[in-house]
């Protein structure tokens, strides 16, 4: 019989956990490689920002979520042009490239593939017992 652990969320959402704990550090340290190689700015807020653990998994009620907490001018690095409308010559796309890129180029199938390999793991030979098992 199975146990009832193993179908209820929050042994889901340790696993969910784990990845998006793993997503989070691959995304600042993606963004931290991008601004010391292509941006080099005066004041150094964009750095002490990419250099800590400024991300956290909070998992409540049944939810994971990831929260990256970033400077609000990190959104303004991805424009092309400036406000006057002239081309930039530093444009490195370091948050909508990376953060999206990331997610659905890494998490997405984490998740998927992590899940249902865990679900391999730990009820295939349950249900095989189950139905091999005379009653």
């Amino acid at each position: 019989m199975l146990s009832q652990s193993f179908t209820k969320k929050p042994f889901f959402n340790q696993q969910v956990a784990d990845i998006f704990y793993s997503a989070g550090s691959g995304i600042l340290a993606n963004q931290r490689y991008l601004q010391r190689t292509f941006l080099h700015r005066q004041s150094g807020n964009l750095e002490r920002m990419l250099g800590g653990r400024n991300f956290n998994v909070i998992t409540s009620s049944g939810r994971v979520q990831l929260i990256i907490n970033y400077i609000s001018t990190i959104r303004f690095l991805d424009l092309k042009k400036t406000a006057m409308g002239k081309k930039k010559r530093n444009y490195v796309q370091i948050y909508n490239k990376v953060l999206y890129g990331f997610l659905y180029g890494r998490t997405y199938p984490a998740l998927q593939y992590g899940l249902w390999e865990n679900i391999r793991e730990n009820y295939t030979g349950k249900l095989e017992a189950g139905l091999n098992s005379k009653v």
